[in-house]
């Protein structure tokens, strides 16, 4: 059902996206690892399930796949991502019976009746995993794995670079789909600029999931409150709740539910969404802001915020800042790179030379 709140994992279920599907099919099947970009709330991790779902299908004389999902967030580091991996495997019995015979010599895991036992040696957390994917290369089956939230592994992203080259020279029949909001950190690690770089000329394929257009938007809304077998909304309900939630299929979703499913009345539905979603919106922009200074990140959004759907200029989010800070002339290089980090973030977007932020809910709860 379209307005399910969980992430998709069949095509049925997913709404406005083939063409993303079918491109990402195509490139994996062509031998692509590949990268899905996109503000959050986008659809990043239902394209991705939905993908792997098809992936494993066997259409004709394609070769069928192994796909394993990885939800990396709370890992820090590569005994985590590790740890992750694990776990997917003991999932999955055909995997783990596959493996048993390629692991026997691997003295920092156990395979037992209970799947994957990790030794406690935690100074080698790298080697353990080549072994595993050497194992998973040489078991006979073609795997692709999704890691998504790839960015958390950036305290990690020498140790994690050293691995993905490893990997993308020595193990053809292994492919990886990464995720991720922040766009900066994820280009810092699977697109380096520098050629001492182990992953240097090996970018993944890029797939980039933008808000809905406003037609796509109103069509998903009639779709999926068809399928709730409610009223359908009038032409201006439509016109409004397009208006308001911006094209953000999360948000979209989040008041169908509300409406079709849980059926509330129209105004209750879209006042929750606008005030559940803000709280969603303002914790995401608190994870973003650790470690950064949250007072000219702040003040540049609230700048933004109060122009309106007509966004700011470089110069006016610069008097903006300055009013707010109350320190006096801003240093220009301050606002260029807040800007920037969060242009990358995807919570601001660039409309020639206007700054707009992209999640009209976060904008409303600022």
């Amino acid at each position: 059902m379209f307005f399910d709140l969980g992430p998709k994992e069949r095509k049925e279920e997913f709404f406005g996206r083939d063409a993303e599907i079918s491109e990402m099919l195509r490139l994996i099947r062509l031998g692509n690892w590949i990268v899905v970009l996109g503000p959050r709330m986008t659809g990043k991790t239902s394209i991705v399930k939905v993908a792997l779902t098809e992936l494993r299908k066997k259409k004709g004389k394609e070769r069928n796949y192994e796909a394993l999902y990885l939800n990396l967030r709370g890992t820090r580091s590569i005994r985590g991502l590790l740890a992750s991996l694990a776990e997917v495997i003991n999932a999955n019995q055909d995997i783990l019976s596959r493996l048993r015979k390629f692991l026997t010599n691997v003295n920092t895991i156990h395979v037992g009746p209970d799947g994957l036992t990790l030794g406690r040696d935690a100074s080698k957390p790298t080697i353990t995993l080549l072994s595993l994917f050497s194992a998973l290369d040489r078991s006979g089956k073609n795997y692709v794995i999704a890691l998504d939230e790839v960015q958390v592994l950036a305290p990690v992203s020498g140790q994690l670079l050293a691995l993905l080259a490893n990997v993308f020279t020595s193990y053809n029949n292994i492919k990886f789909i990464f995720t991720g909001s922040q766009i900066g950190l994820i280009r810092a690690l699977l697109e380096p600029a520098s050629s001492n770089s182990p992953m240097y000329g090996r970018p993944p394929a890029e797939i980039r999931l933008h808000p809905f257009q406003r037609e796509t938007s109103e069509a998903f809304l009639v779709a999926g409150l068809k399928q709730c077998k409610v009223e359908p909304l009038s032409k201006d309900q439509l016109t409004e709740v397009t208006s308001k939630l911006d094209g953000i299929a999360g948000w979209l979703t989040m008041f169908g539910n509300f409406y079709g499913i849980r059926r509330l009345d129209y105004d209750d539905s879209l006042e929750r969404t606008i005030r559940e979603g803000g709280k969603i919106a303002l914790s995401e922009l608190e994870n973003f802001l650790k470690g950064r200074n949250k007072s000219n990140v702040t003040a540049v959004l609230k700048t933004i915020k109060s122009a309106g759907s007509l966004g700011s200029s470089w110069t006016e989010i610069s008097r903006g800042m300055e009013a707010q800070l109350k320190t006096g002339e801003v240093n220009h290089k301050t606002i260029s790179s807040t800007i920037d980090s969060l242009i990358e973030a995807e919570i601001l977007m660039d409309e020639r030379g206007k700054y707009r932020i992209i999640d009209p809910l976060l904008a409303e709860a600022l």
